[in-house]
């Protein structure tokens, strides 16, 4: 009896449960080749965020290079949100109470829409997601592991956006 090489089994397999290698290009039409990134809305404790959240995605799209991203009006898909809130808790603590690590909780709504009629093409609301990083007493030291744990968090958030707005179709 002959067997099929590995890799033959693996791409028959995969085609045979529905999975599809996607013509991201395709997806929106061949005439939608930019989205317009808009700031957020920042409901959350965090002043600055909703600029840090709007670079990750700008990146993001940048680096997926099937949508330019752009911040100007004109573009025929719209990205758009508000960041609910930011939670901060200890995720982790010591033999005494003292907090070892940290987490933080951003929580938002997601939509993108076609540009200029509204129509939504995409939403997500309540989209949550959580970074840890290390605990302090020194408030500075804190308070920058919080920042670079926010910097992740947004440029994760902006992974999981892009791909679930393509996976949508």
């Amino acid at each position: 009896m002959k067997f099929l090489p590995p890799a033959t089994v693996l791409l028959v397999l995969a085609l045979g449960c529905g999975y599809r290698f996607a013509n991201e290009s395709a997806v929106f039409g061949p005439d939608v080749k930019q989205i317009r990134v808009q700031m957020f809305k920042n409901e959350s404790n965090q002043p600055g965020l909703e600029r840090v959240l709007a670079d990750a995605i700008h990146e993001e799209f940048l680096r997926g290079g099937t949508l330019e991203p752009t911040w100007s009006a004109g573009a025929p898909l719209e990205l758009s949100g508000v960041i609910r809130s930011v939670d901060v808790a200890a995720s982790a603590l010591d033999s005494v109470g003292l907090s070892l690590e940290n987490e933080v909780e951003l929580t938002l709504d997601v939509r993108v829409d076609r540009a200029p009629s509204g129509e939504p093409v995409w939403t997500a609301n309540q989209l949550v997601e959580v970074e840890r990083f290390s605990a302090s007493a020194d408030a500075n030291v804190r308070a920058a592991a919080k920042q670079r744990a926010l910097l992740r968090l947004s440029a994760e958030v902006a992974s999981r956006i892009r791909d679930e707005l393509f996976q949508t179709y």
